[in-house]
């Protein structure tokens, strides 16, 4: 859900930023830009909560709203700050100062996306050599050549340990991956 919301983001700002200039009223154009998200995704369905809970609620329903994104994204609750400041402070000069952050935003969550995908193709990369090892393992094991040497209990502890830091490695490198993206 994270992930997807976060993809979402830089569409928000973007849109968020555009009504704004037209319409001055935080809460009708969250209503107006929420309609324009996906409607399967989760921050369309975050969207239209926050401003219906702006428009019933008013500048009360924005601690609460800050807690839950906090939960969900970092992105988001910086997403809810921007919301609630333009909302109390309002007027041209903060309108730029929005559409500033907004675009800053953007670029840390494009840069986000390229990582993950870049992770997902070093996760693949890791995979790829642990099972190319894991096969050349076995066909030597397997093969009449080396029949009689791998059945001495020492190459077979070789074996056994040559597995298990492969396994290690491969667990090592991808929380490296997971903790980077």
């Amino acid at each position: 859900m994270r992930t997807e919301m976060e993809s979402e983001i830089p569409s928000l700002l973007t849109r968020l930023a555009s009504a704004l200039q037209i319409a001055p009223n935080v809460p009708g154009a969250l209503e107006i830009v929420g309609d324009t998200l996906r409607r399967d995704g989760p921050l369309h369905a975050w969207t239209v909560d926050l401003a219906g809970r702006m428009h019933a609620q008013g500048h009360g329903a924005m601690k609460d709203v800050r807690k839950d994104a906090a939960t969900v994204s970092p992105s988001l609750s910086i997403v809810t700050e921007l919301i609630s400041r333009m909302w109390q402070t309002g007027g041209s000069g903060y309108h730029a100062a929005f559409a500033a952050a907004s675009e800053n935003l953007e670029s840390v969550l494009d840069a986000r996306v390229m990582a993950r995908a870049k992770g997902g193709s070093a996760q693949k990369t890791a995979n790829t050599l642990v099972i190319l090892i894991v096969v050349m393992i076995a066909f030597l094991t397997r093969g009449d050549a080396m029949a009689e040497v791998t059945q001495q209990p020492f190459v077979q502890a070789a074996y056994a340990v040559i597995v298990l830091v492969v396994v290690y490695g491969h667990s090592v490198i991808s929380n490296i991956i997971d903790d980077s993206v």
